[in-house]
């Protein structure tokens, strides 16, 4: 089993401004007081124990991030969930990912802006030796935007990176690859032929795939899949894309060196009414050759959805092995259904599992010993009082290997 494969997620960009944040309440003691605590999850991570929840926890009644957040860790311990605060001020935490018990959390913060300076925030980079139990400032950057984070192990790790002068697609900054070779420490920019990465996946120590996009123009977007056969210092491109047109959908995600699975992006005009899932493919021998598993548009489970309601994009495609996995699928804009789309046959057959109205996955992760998917969720539509004050609910669930999905009960 490969390292979680990484995707870039929408779910920060509201924690980068200073509108609503989506929070979930839950109650907690302060010396000895109960007091009322609000929680806004950013990312999750498998880790040797289970998994690592980066978050803010706010003041009861918070609708928007503000100073008076402290960002936090939630993880599984012992079978009980428990929060830690991280020390470092003024974080907002973005992306996690660990190897065994070794993790790493990419975290902005914000930086004073000089006058006609664009660069008003800066990444760092916080690592653990201990499942997460405290964590260490290794590296940071000013003028530097990080969106997503992978380890491949303990000392080789990726990240995906924004600059004030990144190429933009209808204002949406295009990140670039920046790999670490010191646990790290220290990160270089990767060339990956003018292609910003979408998702990308290591089944080997050496061997990689990266999906990637570049946009010459507005809404004009050209889509690869890259290799590297050396570790991610170098990238060739595999396999060109037909033009596409952003938001769409374009994922890769490798099991092993021969099993590997290509969800490939909707060529431009082509996205129907209800979604813009592309044609999933899969691979038996390396990337040799591709099969068509589904053709494009083929989501989702229209026996269990009504006709009327549309479904969204998706959010990667993440396989615990050649026959388990996940699709997750977000919410698109007006009435449409979230969920998980879940195969036990290497992406064969699909079926949704979660499905409620309203459901809203924003960060998904696999934990490769168990099988067992992690999810946190939007909650929509609001009650009357979420929606008075600006507030939209968030929930940690888990999906079983057989389909199964639960509320995970968070520390109070």
């Amino acid at each position: 089993m490969s390292p979680p494969r990484i995707a870039m997620l929408a779910l920060l960009l509201v924690l980068a401004g200073c509108g609503a944040a989506p929070v979930s309440t839950h109650s907690g003691s302060a010396k000895g007081a109960t007091r009322q605590y609000s929680y806004v999850y950013t990312s999750v991570s498998a880790a040797t124990a289970g998994p690592v929840v980066t978050a803010l926890r706010c003041p009861l009644g918070a609708s928007a991030v503000s100073d008076r957040c402290a960002a936090a860790v939630v993880r599984l311990i012992k079978g009980r969930w428990q929060w830690g605060r991280l020390s470092a001020p003024d974080l907002t935490p973005v992306a996690v990912s660990f190897i065994g018990n070794s993790g790493w959390i990419a975290a902005t913060t914000p930086v004073p802006c000089g006058r006609g300076s664009p660069a008003c925030a800066a990444t760092e980079v916080l690592a653990s030796g201990n499942g997460g139990v405290s964590w260490t400032g290794v590296f940071t950057a000013k003028g530097l935007t990080a969106s997503a984070l992978q380890f491949v192990d303990p000392t080789h790790g990726f990240m995906f990176a924004t600059t004030p002068t990144s190429p933009q697609n209808y204002g949406k900054p295009l990140p670039a690859l920046y790999e670490t070779a010191d646990g790290g420490i220290s990160w270089s920019r990767v060339n990956t032929q003018g292609y910003s990465p979408s998702s990308i996946s290591f089944p080997t120590p050496e061997l990689g795939w990266l999906s990637g996009e570049k946009c010459p123009t507005q809404g004009n977007c050209q889509g690869a899949l890259l290799r590297s056969r050396n570790g991610g210092a170098t990238w060739t491109v595999a396999d060109q894309i037909p033009p596409f047109s952003l938001p769409n959908s374009f994922f890769v995600d490798f099991t092993s060196a021969a099993d590997g699975w290509l969800m490939k992006p909707v060529p431009a005009g082509g996205c129907n009414t209800n979604s813009c899932f592309g044609a999933l493919l899969g691979t038996a021998n390396g990337g040799a050759s591709w099969v068509t598993l589904q053709p494009a548009g083929f989501w989702p489970d229209q026996a269990t959805i009504a006709a009327d309601t549309g479904v969204g994009f998706p959010l990667g495609i993440d396989m615990a092995t050649s026959e388990v996995g996940w699709v997750p699928v977000q919410m698109g804009a007006g009435p449409s259904v979230g969920g998980v789309e879940y195969t036990q046959d290497g992406g064969r057959a699909f079926r949704r599992v979660g499905v409620q109205q309203g459901w809203n996955p924003l960060a998904f992760t696999v934990d490769g010993a168990t099988e067992t998917g992690w999810a946190i969720v939007e909650l929509k539509p609001l009650n009357s009082a979420q929606a008075g004050h600006g507030i939209r609910g968030m929930d940690l669930v888990s999906i079983s290997p057989t389909g199964g999905i639960g509320e995970v009960a968070l520390p109070k």
